[in-house]
C-alpha cells in the first residue's frame, strides 16, 4: 500500500506542476501588475504540489506497516462525479439552475437536513444574484 500512496501522490504532484504550467498563459497570473485570471489557478496548483510532496515525503519516510486510509472514497468519487456534472451541465442549463443543484445535492452528501441544504442554497443563489449581477453587472453563464 505504501507504493500505491506514493504513486498516487507523485501522479498528483506531476499533475500539479502541469496545471501551474497551463496556468502561466493567463493573462496576470505571473505579472507584477494587475492580477487577472491566471492568479488563483496557479496559487491551487502550486499549494496543490506542495501538499501532494510532503505526502510523497511522509510516505519515502513512513515505516513499512504504515499505511495511508482513505474511509471516505465513495463519497470522494461521488463528489467528484457531482462536479463533472456541474461542469457539463452548466451551459445547458444556466449558472443559477446549475449551481443550485449542486450545492443543494453536495450539502445533502455531507449529510445536512435538506431544509438547511434549500435554505443556504436559496440564500448562496440570492446573494451572488444581487452582488454580481445588479450591483457589479457581471453576466454570469
Amino acid at each position: 500500500m505504501k507504493i500505491g500512496t506514493w504513486i498516487v501522490s507523485f501522479v498528483l504532484f506531476l499533475g500539479s506542476a502541469w496545471f501551474v504550467y497551463e496556468s502561466t498563459n493567463l493573462s496576470g497570473g505571473v505579472s507584477l501588475g494587475e492580477p487577472g485570471p491566471g492568479r488563483m489557478p496557479i496559487a491551487v496548483g502550486v499549494a496543490t504540489m506542495l501538499l501532494s510532496g510532503a505526502l510523497i515525503v511522509y510516505t519515502s519516510l513512513a515505516k513499512t506497516g504504515e499505511t495511508v486510509r482513505f474511509p471516505y472514497l465513495f463519497n470522494i468519487g461521488l463528489f467528484t462525479v457531482l462536479v463533472v456534472v456541474y461542469g457539463l451541465i452548466i451551459s445547458y442549463i444556466g449558472y443559477y439552475a446549475s449551481t443550485g443543484l449542486f450545492l443543494f445535492a453536495i450539502m445533502v452528501l455531507l449529510r445536512t437536513r435538506w431544509q438547511t441544504a434549500a435554505a443556504v442554497t436559496v440564500g448562496f443563489l440570492a446573494f451572488v444574484f444581487l452582488i454580481f449581477d445588479k450591483l457589479l453587472t457581471v453576466p454570469l453563464p
